[in-house]
């Protein structure tokens, strides 16, 4: 008897013990599926502190009173904000509409931004010939403004796998370089843009000659560089020199060529906009000396950006939440492990 009471006692327990064992993990799917809601569903925003009244909510009121004195309820407005004229109200330019207001091309160069457009799920979803094209302009007009201030401004380097930036830096290089060059000659810059440029798009000149030889030269003019420098120079960079610098835009061979040429003229013609389109900024920083030169390119920096934006943001968003399900789903799985092991 005393044995059958035993055997009873062990059997309700052990019932007790599975009874409590099946509640916790039904408890914890519940608590799992309501999470999974909770992160599907956007949330509106919490009330933080205390609720204003009605009508301080009202920011198109005037406030009345001064500072100490009691606050004064505004009267109502005369016309009710559904009658004013939303034509009267600033609007951001539809191509820029992607973007907050007050954003400016130069923000495209900040850390945070180009670290985001070098995440793998932003360049899947924007595409890379996209970011290259954006960060392309972006270099020309870093380049831009670098003439304006006689300075090379461009990034010293670019990480292996940073795609925009290395994309920033080979533009502004490619911009800046033959740029300055033409303002030396017209002097409208310091010779370290000169050398730059000797430096790196004359390689193996450095040879036989030293940049401020060849500089001495260049402030003759482009003939001058094709018939006192390329003429003399050793075979092995002749070639090169001459398709560079022949003795006329006519002898140009490559786009780099006719651009150098096209700006040389309009700068010595003090005529930027004979320049064209693309290079009447780079004529018009060299001759103006301001920033507002550089304004068209800016615009076009802008106008890409803010279409790229709201996709990058969003594939941004989607990796976010991609993250976070995963965690949450590993959380949940030690949970139950956990609860395993105890039962057993």
């Amino acid at each position: 008897m005393k044995r059958t009471l035993i055997l009873v006692a062990v059997a309700l327990l052990a019932g007790l013990l599975y009874a409590r064992y099946r509640t916790s993990v039904r408890a914890s799917r519940e608590a799992a599926e309501a999470v999974k809601t909770e992160a599907a569903v956007p949330q509106p925003p919490q009330q933080v502190g205390v609720p204003l009244p009605e009508a301080a909510k009202d920011m198109s009121a005037p406030l009345s009173g001064t500072a100490g004195a009691p606050y004064q309820q505004p009267s109502a407005p005369s016309v009710p904000p559904a009658h004013i004229d939303q034509s009267l109200v600033p609007k951001m330019p539809a191509d820029l509409e992607g973007c907050p207001q007050g954003t400016k091309a130069r923000d495209v160069l900040s850390d945070k931004v180009m670290e985001q457009m070098d995440n793998y799920a932003v360049i899947k979803a924007v595409g890379e010939p996209r970011i290259n094209a954006l960060y392309e302009k972006a270099g020309k007009y870093e380049a831009c403004l670098a003439l304006v201030q006689g300075k090379d401004l461009c990034p010293r380097s670019a990480k292996e796998r940073d795609m925009a930036g290395q994309a920033l830096r080979r533009s502004c290089i490619e911009t800046l370089y033959p740029a300055g060059l033409v303002g030396y000659m017209q002097g409208g810059s310091g010779m370290s843009l000169c050398a730059a440029y000797f430096h790196y798009n004359m390689k193996g000149a450095d040879k036989f000659v030293s940049d401020s030889y060849f500089c001495g030269i260049a402030k003759g003019g482009l003939a001058a560089v094709s018939d006192n420098f390329c003429g003399k120079a050793p075979a092995e960079v002749r070639a090169t020199c001459l398709e560079t610098f022949p003795k006329s835009a006519d002898g140009c061979k490559n786009d780099s060529c006719s651009r150098m040429w096209t700006l040389y003229g309009a700068v010595r013609s003090k005529d930027p906009a004979s320049a064209g389109q693309d290079l009447s900024p780079l004529a018009a920083a060299l001759l103006n000396k301001t920033a507002d030169s550089c304004q068209p390119l800016a615009a076009a920096v802008l106008q890409d950006y803010c279409m790229v934006k709201p996709i990058a943001d969003q594939a941004m968003l989607v990796e976010r939440t991609a993250q976070q399900q995963n965690a949450l789903d590993s959380a949940i799985r030690k949970a139950r492990t956990g609860q395993k092991e105890k039962s057993e």
